[in-house]
């Protein structure tokens, strides 16, 4: 069931996926509705929370006419839920808003300015500072990505190769480009494949200014997940009892993401190349996705031959 509906066209979509939010959506909530320019809508999809979160929603669904609010009746995972929001977007741009972090009032004005004046750039982000759970400064964060490039083989390498956490999901993305994808996928690091799909269709644009808060604290999902396997449950909460080759998954929808964008051949020929190098750097990883999905099987097994 939906409440709320926004009475003019937005500039922008924002997406907030949500499960179990209370402790911070408010303070989200706010932040997000804050913003300088006021053109958006702002769409709460909740994967059936049991805390406030329902509660929370509908209060700013019903003061605010350009907030909707879209409860499901079951937890379909992050990555279903990250997915359907991207899917009800009507904007040009669109940005998942994480239930737990904090924009800066500026953070929609001056990222879509830079989107208007740079069509060569299909994302835009501003720097990051990385806070606490009293939303107390950690210290700021900044990455070796090279996605401001005109080159497209540097944009994706690095995007393969460098390890980096994966803020600029979070940034304001053109929604064509978006679409064009195959978005966030029901497997583990589905963000970095997203990431790296959209840099082979155009590069990022980054703002010199840190207008986005990550909080960082003991309940987000890559500290509650820490493990590979548990956390591909996370992403699809179908998998939780299922053999899972997240790594093969991982690498084969690199392959894909290539395979989907328009590029040349000497384009295409140079991605996978690449592909290649960085597979053989977690060749070992593969191997641990065969012993898992063994012991899944074992575990399974013994289960059943103990019922009754």
């Amino acid at each position: 069931m939906a409440t709320g509906a926004p009475q003019s066209p937005p500039r922008v979509s924002l997406g907030v996926p949500v499960y179990e939010a209370e402790r911070f959506l408010e303070e989200t909530m706010d932040s997000l509705l804050a913003q300088t320019l006021t053109e958006f809508e702002l769409i709460i999809s909740d994967n059936a929370s049991t805390d406030r979160t329902e509660e929370i929603c509908r209060r700013y669904a019903a003061a605010d006419p350009r907030v909707r609010y879209v409860r499901h009746e079951e937890n379909q995972g992050a990555s279903w839920n990250h997915t359907f929001l991207a899917l009800e977007a009507r904007a040009p741009y669109f940005k998942w808003a994480a239930a737990d972090d904090v924009c800066e009032p500026t953070y929609l004005e001056r990222c879509v300015e830079v989107l208007d004046n740079d069509p060569s750039a299909v994302l835009c982000q501003p720097k990051t500072i990385e806070i606490d759970e009293q939303g107390g400064v950690i210290g700021p964060y900044d990455h070796r990505l090279r996605v401001t490039s005109d080159e497209l083989v540097e944009r994706w390498a690095d995007l393969l190769n460098i390890g980096y956490a994966c803020y600029h999901v979070y940034g304001v993305i053109r929604t064509p480009a978006l679409l064009e994808t195959g978005l966030m996928g029901t497997f583990i690091e589905s963000d970095m494949v997203l990431l790296a799909e959209l840099a082979l269709r155009g590069r990022f644009a980054e703002i010199d200014e840190r207008l986005f808060r990550h909080r960082i604290h003991p309940g987000q999902s890559t500290m509650v997940h820490e493990n590979l396997y548990d956390r591909g449950a996370w992403f699809d909460a179908s998998k939780q009892w299922k053999p899972s080759f997240p790594t093969w998954r991982f690498a084969w929808e690199y392959f894909r993401a290539v395979h989907r964008a328009d590029l040349t051949s000497a384009q295409r020929r140079a991605c996978y190349r690449v592909e290649a190098q960085w597979a053989m750097t977690i060749k070992r990883r593969f191997l641990r996705d065969f012993k898992h999905a063994g012991r899944i099987t074992r575990r399974n097994l013994k289960r059943k031959l103990a019922q009754p």
